[in-house]
């Protein structure tokens, strides 16, 4: 058993423990060592008394200083101290709720700005798509515009050629009724000349 106070002496301090003569020193057998071994496990024996009384006694203050603690917590001025603080508490909860509330607002204004800001972007993105397009559609009509026009000059100028060789045409035709016609009178005028010579 160990000493409360000084280890060293702990075979002296409890009755029951066997003497162990193969480890004990020498020094320990002589005269005034026996002697003085009694003196000293009774001084032992009284300190291991009065260490228990100072624990009982300070197991009783603590427990007379925790009924103290307890017996205020039922005193009217505790109940209402407790009041109190549950209010706070629940107006700290309210508090943090409403927080927790303006920061969700927060968020939803943040994501509806920027779903807004691409909406935007993506509807400036479809304008300037639009506005391309109108113009190469523009460009297109113009194009389709101008070769419509040259092919009205080129048909012009067929249906002008073709009057031309129509024209052109119908002046050989004339020209040659004219030499057929010519050339039957000239007959006619050869046989009224033979004739006349026979007669």
């Amino acid at each position: 058993m160990k000493h409360a106070i000084d280890p060293k002496i702990d075979s002296v301090s409890d009755d029951t423990a066997p003497a162990d003569t193969e480890i004990v020193p020498s020094w320990t057998e002589t005269t005034e060592m026996r002697q003085a071994t009694p003196t000293l496990r009774g001084f032992s024996e009284k300190e291991k008394a009065y260490h228990e009384y100072q624990a009982r006694q300070n197991y009783l203050r603590v427990q007379h200083s925790i009924q103290s603690e307890l017996d205020k917590l039922r005193t009217g001025e505790m109940r209402q101290a407790m009041t109190t603080l549950r209010t706070f508490s629940e107006k700290e909860q309210a508090y943090y709720v409403y927080q927790a509330r303006q920061n969700y607002l927060r968020v939803q204004r943040s994501i509806q700005i920027e779903m807004d800001k691409l909406r935007t972007g993506q509807e400036l993105a479809l304008a300037r798509e639009e506005s391309a397009l109108q113009r190469e559609e523009s460009a297109l009509q113009r194009e389709a515009a101008a070769l419509a026009e040259s092919e009205r000059e080129r048909l012009a100028k067929e249906s002008a050629l073709a009057e031309s060789e129509r024209e052109r045409l119908k002046a050989e035709q004339e020209r040659l009724a004219k030499e057929a016609a010519l050339a039957e009178l000239a007959q006619l005028k050869a046989q009224l000349a033979g004739n006349s010579q026979k007669e």
